[in-house]
C-alpha cells in the first residue's frame, strides 16, 4: 500500500510504503559538497536532464521552501512565465519519477525537499557547526566539538556541486558561484579551527598538520594558512619543513601575484630560521591599523562664480537645452566641483543623473548610455517595448526583450534616435545628466549625446560634461561642442588654479588655522595653486604625518604625483596590494572582484578597503557596494609603479575574473575590456577570442566603428587564421564606405584562399568595385569568382551571375543583363536560395523599368519581395526599386512609404552608401510631395553620408549617382 503523510510543521509531503504491516520511509541522500550525488535507499539515481539536479540543489540549499517563481527565474531565465512554468512542471515530473514520486514536494506555489528520510550534507554541516557554536569553546575544541568539526570537514568532498553548471542559465551559475564561495569560506574556518596548535594532541600533531595542508590547498594564496603550517612543523621540531613551507609561500605569491609575503609571514620565517621556538605559536591574521578618517571637507574656494554660471545654465534648460562643458587639468578639483554642482542643482529642485566615465570602458559600446538607462530602468523591466525608445533601450540592456526586436523596426540612425529618446525620458523634462571624466566616454555613447545636442533648442534638458583638459581624450568632445555652438546652446567653463589668496583661505580652514600664513606662501610656490596638492598637504598635517612649522615643506614632495606616492608608501602591505589590483582593474569594482585579483582573503580585503578609503586613495560609491580609485593621478602613479612582470600577472587575473562574468551572465559587451587585460597579460590567443566576441556584440548593437576596431585589434595580434577576420573587416569597411581599405583587406585575405573561400572573396571584391563604378574591374573579379567555384555550388553561382547582370545593365547592355539574370534565377531555384532568387528578380525588374515596362518590373519586384529574407539586402533593393517604379507611375505616397521602409532596413545594416542613396531618393520624393522642409533635411543627411564614402578629396561621380541596385 502506498500512502502519503503530511507533517504538521512542514509543507513537505512524505511518501511512505506500507508492506507486511511495516512502514518504509524512503531514504534520500543529497551529497552536494563535491560532485553532486543523489541516492535513494542506497541506490544512485541518474536523471535525464541536468535541470533535475539543479532543481534539487536549489531547493536543498534554500532557506526553507522556495517559490515556483524563484526557481523558474534561476533555471529558465530566458523563458517567459508561461513557458518557464511548463518547463518546471516537466522537470518536476522527471525528478519525482526518479525519486519514487516523493520529492520535490509541493504546497501551493511552494516547493521543498525536506522531511523525514531526507539527508543533505550541507544541512548536516550547518547542524554540526551550530552545535559547536552553542558550546562556545574559548580555546582548542573539546573532544565532542572536535569530533563534530572533523565530521563536518569530512563531508566536504570538494567544492559545492563541483564541475556542475547550466550553459543556458547564467543566473543559476551566478547563484551557484555565490553559494559555493560561502561554503568554501565555511570550510576554511573549519580547517582553521581544526589545525590550531594543541599541546595535548596525542598523535604529535599529525592530524593538525593534515588539516593545515588542506587549508593551504583550499587557497594557496592565503598566507595565514601557510603560517599555520610553518607553526605546526616548528612545534614538531621539523624546522627544515617549516622553512620549505615558507619558500613555497614565496613561490606561489610571486608566480600568481608578483608580490612578497606580508611582514608577519617573513617575521615568522626569520624566527624559525633563528631557532626561536619560545614565542611559538605566533598569532596569525593580525588586523591592519586603519588610518584615521579624514576630517570635514575644506571649503570650495574661488569656484563660486563658476558654480553659479553652471547652475544658471542648467536652470535655463527647462526652456531650452544646454550643453555645459567644464574643463581643467589634473588636480584642479573637477570631481569636487561636480559634487558641489550636483548638490546645488538638487537644492534648486532640479533632477540630475550623476555618472562617471572610466578609461576601462572606452571599448564598451554605449557603456555610459547603458549605465544611465540601467539606473533609470523601471521595476517592470522586461515588459513589451511600446516605441522606438523602449526597443532601443531593451536591445541595449541585459534581461530585456531584445529578441523581440525586428530588424525592420531599428537601424543605425533609428537606433541612435531611439536611445536618445530613451536618455531624454530617463533624465526627465527640465533635468539633466552630469558626467565626470567625460574624456573617457565611449564613442557610441558620444554619438547618442551628439544626436541630443543637435536638437537641444527643442529639448528641455541639460548635459553637463566635466573633462580633464590635459588628457588627449578631451579632444573627442570637440564635435559635441561645435554642434552645441551651432545651435547656440553651448556654455563653457574652465577651472583655473587658485590665487595666493585662495591658497591662504584653504590653509586657514585647515588644521593650522590662521597660524599657517608662512605655510600658505610656501604652498602657493610649490603647488602653483593646484587645489589637490594644497588639500593633500593639509590632509597629511591633519593625520599627523607632518608637523607644522616653518620647515614643514623641507624634503616633502612638490607635486600631486609625489604626494600620492607618499600616501601609498604609508599604507599597509595588504592595502597596497589591493590598491594595485584596483588600479589595474581600471573601472569601478566590487570587493569580490578585487579579492579575486589581489589574492588576499575576504577579511584582508575588507580591512584594506576601509584603510584605502580613509587615506583618500579609494572612494566608496554612495549608491552601491562598489569602489573606485579616487583620482586619475592615483591610478597613473600606482600603475607606473607596478613592474611589467607583476602587471602581466594582475592583468591575467582581472581578465580571468571578468571572463567568468562574461561567461556566466552573458555580458558580451564586456568582452572588449577582457580582451584588453588578456593582451596586457601577454595572452594574445585569448585576447583574440574575446575581441571577436566583442566585435560580434558591437555589430549586434550597430556600433560598426567599434566592431571594426575590435577586428583590427584581433588581426594585429596575428591570429592563427586571419582570413576570416580580414573578411569581416572588409565587410565593415564596405558598409562604412571605406572602399580603398576594403579592397586592400580583401586582397590580403584572398592571397591564401582557395576554392569556395576564394570565390567568396573575389565576389566581395567585385561588389566593392561595382559600388565604385569600376565596371570592368568588378566584372573581372566576378569572373574569377566563377572560375574558383566548386561544382554544384548553385547558390553562389547564381549570386555572382546576378551581380554580373547588374554590371551589364550599368554598361547599357540590357540583353546581356536579362540573360545573366535569368541564369541567376535558374541557379537560385536549383539551390533553393531565396535571397539569390530575389536578387535576380531585382535585376530583371531594373531592366524592365529601364525599358519602360513598369507592369513587368512591378511583377518581378513582387516576386522578389515574396521570396526575399525579411531583413536582407535583397529586400532593401526590392523595396527601393518598387518605390522607383511607383514614382514613375505617379504614386508618390506609396513610393515614400516603400523608400522609408527600405531606409529603416538599410540603416540597420549600417550600409552608408546605400543609406545615402535612399535618403537622396527620399528627398526627391518628399519634394515631389510638396514637403520641402523634410526634403531638405533628408538631402542634408544624404550629402553628409556621401561625403564619408570612398576616398577623401577625390571626385567619384559614380558613387553619388547610385539610385538603384
Amino acid at each position: 500500500m502506498i500512502g502519503q503523510l503530511r507533517s504538521a510543521n512542514r509543507s513537505a509531503t512524505l511518501l511512505v510504503i506500507m508492506t507486511s504491516n511495516r512502514v518504509h520511509v524512503p531514504d534520500l541522500r543529497l551529497r552536494l559538497l563535491g560532485t553532486p550525488l543523489v541516492d535513494l535507499d542506497g541506490t544512485p539515481v541518474q536523471f535525464d536532464t541536468r535541470k533535475a539536479v539543479a532543481l534539487l540543489a536549489v531547493l536543498a540549499l534554500g532557506a526553507g521552501p522556495q517559490s515556483r517563481d524563484q526557481v523558474q527565474t534561476l533555471l529558465w531565465p530566458e523563458l517567459d512565465d508561461v513557458h518557464a512554468g511548463s518547463a518546471l512542471r516537466r522537470t518536476l515530473s522527471v525528478t519525482r519519477a526518479g525519486l519514487g514520486g516523493a520529492w520535490p514536494a509541493a504546497s501551493g506555489r511552494l516547493l521543498a525537499v525536506d522531511g523525514l528520510g531526507v539527508h543533505v550534507d550541507v544541512r548536516e554541516v550547518d547542524r554540526l557547526l551550530d552545535q559547536v557554536a552553542r558550546h562556545a569553546d574559548p580555546g582548542p575544541p573539546c573532544p565532542s566539538c572536535r569530533r563534530r568539526l572533523e565530521r563536518a570537514a569530512a563531508l566536504h568532498r570538494g567544492p559545492l556541486l563541483a564541475g556542475f553548471g547550466l550553459r543556458d542559465s547564467p543566473e543559476f551559475d551566478d547563484w551557484l558561484a555565490s553559494v559555493a564561495e560561502t561554503r568554501q569560506a565555511t570550510l576554511a574556518q573549519l580547517l582553521d579551527r581544526l589545525s590550531r596548535p594543541d599541546p595535548s594532541a596525542r598523535d604529535g600533531g599529525t592530524v593538525l598538520l593534515e588539516h593545515a595542508r588542506r587549508w593551504v590547498a583550499l587557497d594557496p594564496l592565503h598566507e595565514p594558512a601557510h603560517r599555520r603550517l610553518m607553526e605546526l612543523h616548528t612545534l614538531r621540531g621539523e624546522r627544515s619543513e617549516a622553512m620549505r613551507q615558507y619558500r613555497s609561500c614565496v613561490r606561489v605569491l610571486a608566480d600568481e601575484l608578483g608580490v612578497e609575503p606580508l611582514p608577519e609571514t617573513t617575521q615568522l620565517y626569520e624566527r624559525i630560521a633563528a631557532g626561536d621556538r619560545q614565542s611559538m605559536p605566533i598569532p596569525t591574521g593580525a588586523t591592519v591599523p586603519i588610518a584615521a578618517p579624514p576630517a570635514d571637507r575644506l571649503p570650495l574656494v574661488e569656484r563660486g562664480a563658476a558654480l553659479r554660471l553652471a547652475v544658471d545654465a542648467c536652470r535655463t534648460a527647462s526652456t531650452a537645452g544646454r550643453l555645459v562643458v567644464i574643463e581643467g587639468p589634473a588636480g584642479i578639483g573637477r570631481t569636487r566641483f561636480a559634487a558641489e554642482l550636483g548638490a546645488a542643482l538638487t537644492a534648486s529642485g532640479l533632477t540630475f543623473r550623476a555618472l562617471r566615465a572610466h578609461p576601462g570602458e572606452r571599448t564598451l559600446p554605449f557603456a555610459l548610455v547603458a549605465e544611465l538607462l540601467s539606473a533609470s530602468r523601471p521595476e517592470a523591466a522586461g515588459t513589451a517595448p511600446v516605441d522606438a525608445a523602449d526597443r532601443a533601450a531593451e536591445r541595449l540592456l541585459p534581461g530585456g526583450t531584445a529578441a523581440a526586436i525586428g530588424t525592420d523596426e531599428a537601424g543605425s540612425v533609428q537606433f541612435i534616435a531611439g536611445l536618445a529618446k530613451a536618455v531624454e525620458r530617463a533624465v526627465g523634462a527640465g533635468g539633466g545628466v552630469l558626467v565626470d571624466d567625460a574624456q573617457w566616454v565611449d564613442d557610441a555613447s558620444l554619438a547618442v549625446l551628439a544626436y541630443v545636442v543637435r536638437r537641444l533648442p527643442d529639448r528641455c534638458l541639460a548635459i553637463v560634461l566635466l573633462a580633464r583638459s590635459d588628457d588627449p581624450g578631451a579632444r573627442r568632445l570637440a564635435p559635441l561642442r561645435r554642434a552645441a555652438a551651432r545651435v547656440e546652446s553651448l556654455v563653457e567653463l574652465r577651472l583655473a588654479p587658485l590665487s595666493a589668496d585662495g591658497v591662504r583661505r584653504l590653509v586657514a580652514a585647515g588644521p593650522l588655522g590662521d597660524d599657517g600664513g608662512d605655510l600658505a606662501t610656501q604652498l602657493m610656490a610649490r603647488s602653483g595653486g593646484n587645489p589637490a596638492i594644497v588639500a593633500s598637504y593639509l590632509g597629511r598635517i591633519r593625520h599627523g604625518d607632518l608637523a607644522g612649522g616653518g620647515a614643514l615643506l623641507e624634503g616633502v614632495p612638490g607635486d600631486l604625483a609625489d604626494l600620492v606616492r607618499a600616501r601609498i608608501e604609508e599604507a599597509s602591505p595588504p592595502a597596497r596590494q589591493v590598491l594595485d589590483a584596483a588600479a589595474i582593474i581600471g573601472q569601478p569594482f566590487e570587493p569580490d572582484l578585487v579579492r579575486a585579483v589581489s589574492g588576499r582573503s575576504s577579511e584582508e580585503v575588507a580591512t584594506a578597503l576601509d584603510e584605502l578609503v580613509a587615506r583618500g586613495l579609494l572612494r566608496a560609491s554612495a549608491s552601491d557596494a562598489s569602489y573606485d580609485v579616487d583620482h586619475e593621478t592615483t591610478r597613473d602613479v600606482v600603475v607606473a609603479a607596478i613592474g611589467p612582470g607583476r602587471g602581466r600577472l594582475l592583468h591575467r587575473r582581472v581578465a580571468e575574473a571578468l571572463a567568468g562574468v562574461v561567461r556566466r551572465r552573458g555580458a558580451r559587451s564586456m568582452a572588449g575590456v577582457v580582451a584588453t587585460h588578456f593582451r596586457e597579460a601577454g595572452d594574445d590567443e585569448r585576447a583574440v577570442d574575446q575581441l571577436l566576441v566583442a566585435a560580434a556584440e558591437a555589430e549586434r548593437l550597430f556600433a560598426n566603428v567599434e566592431a571594426l576596431e575590435h577586428y583590427e585589434a584581433a588581426l594585429a595580434l596575428e591570429p592563427g587564421d586571419p582570413r576570416r577576420i580580414r573578411e569581416r573587416i572588409g565587410e565593415l569597411q564596405t558598409r562604412l564606405g571605406r572602399y580603398a581599405a576594403a579592397v586592400a583587406t580583401y586582397e590580403a585575405a584572398s592571397a591564401r584562399a582557395a576554392g569556395r573561400d576564394l570565390a567568396r572573396l573575389e565576389r566581395r571584391l567585385g561588389d566593392v568595385h561595382l559600388r565604385r563604378g569600376a565596371w570592368l574591374v568588378a566584372d573581372a573579379h566576378l569572373g574569377a569568382a566563377l572560375a574558383s567555384l566548386e561544382m554544384g555550388d548553385h547558390a553562389e553561382r547564381g549570386s555572382i551571375l546576378a551581380d554580373r547582370a547588374l554590371i551589364g545593365l550599368r554598361r547599357g547592355d540590357a540583353g546581356v543583363a536579362r540573360a545573366l539574370a535569368a541564369a541567376a534565377a535558374q541557379a537560385a531555384t536549383e539551390a533553393g536560395a531565396t535571397d539569390v532568387l530575389a536578387q535576380a528578380h531585382n535585376v530583371l525588374a531594373m531592366a524592365e523599368r529601364a525599358a519602360g515596362n513598369l507592369d513587368a518590373a512591378r511583377d518581378h519586384l513582387r516576386v522578389a519581395l515574396d521570396v526575399a529574407p525579411p531583413s536582407g539586402p535583397a529586400r532593401i533593393a526590392a523595396l527601393n526599386n518598387l518605390a522607383l517604379v511607383e514614382r514613375e507611375a505617379g504614386s508618390v505616397g506609396p513610393a515614400i512609404e516603400l523608400t522609408a521602409a527600405a531606409l529603416r532596413l538599410c540603416a540597420a545594416r549600417g550600409d552608408l552608401h546605400r543609406e545615402a542613396a535612399l535618403r537622396n531618393n527620399l528627398a526627391d520624393l518628399l519634394r515631389a510631395a510638396g514637403r520641402d522642409a523634410e526634403a531638405m533635411e533628408e538631402l542634408r543627411r544624404a550629402v553628409t553620408l556621401f561625403a564619408e564614402i570612398g576616398e577623401p578629396s577625390t571626385m567619384q561621380p559614380e558613387i553619388w549617382k547610385l539610385v538603384e541596385w
